[in-house]
């Protein structure tokens, strides 16, 4: 489904459904969702079944953050629950085996500077999004011994890739898999 701004209401409740499954999947596991927004984290924070709510650190600025952090690598079965989760994160080996991509990380085009930018040169923002992208996805997987699954939920994934193929490396091209559950 589309987590594009004029489809992420009508979706929600999907997305949320298969938030919960997921995290249902890995009790026992630490991981972390990327939200994209706090709005975002805190419409899928509300949605989650109270089981998993328990398991879910959520956090408004970087003090938060650092604290859930530290919190989630003293305790497993721990996920956090967040946007500016793509960079400057080490959450190797059992401080995170899985994560879920709620949304794929573009740019605001709400933000001036980004739309103008977009509008000059549409392939840096496409590079964006690729890039940040594979940051994420090397938030939990470390080293070559490392490992753990990501999930990317939103269906705007598909055309990025499609569309934008030569933007992503060769390793993290032979590793997708599409599962429709």
């Amino acid at each position: 489904h589309s987590m594009s701004y004029n489809n992420i209401e009508k979706n929600l409740p999907w997305l949320i459904n298969k938030i919960n499954e997921i995290m249902k999947k890995h009790k026992g596991e630490s991981g972390l969702i990327h939200s994209a927004s706090y709005k975002l984290s805190m419409d899928i924070y509300e949605g989650l079944t109270p089981e998993n709510r328990k398991r879910v650190l959520i956090y408004n600025g970087t003090e938060e953050k650092r604290n859930c952090i530290e919190e989630i690598k003293k305790n497993k079965d721990k996920v956090l629950l967040g946007p500016s989760l793509l960079e400057g994160l080490d959450m190797k080996d059992d401080f995170s085996r899985f994560q879920i991509f709620a949304k794929v990380p573009y740019l605001s085009l709400g933000d001036r500077f980004v739309r103008t930018k977009m509008n000059i040169n549409p392939e840096w923002y496409r590079w964006e999004a690729c890039l940040s992208l594979c940051q994420g996805v090397g938030r939990i997987v470390r080293n070559e011994k490392d490992w753990g699954i990501t999930y990317i939920l939103d269906s705007s994934f598909g055309d990025l890739v499609h569309f934008n193929r030569k933007m992503f490396p060769k390793e993290f091209l032979s590793r997708l898999r599409v599962v429709n559950e």
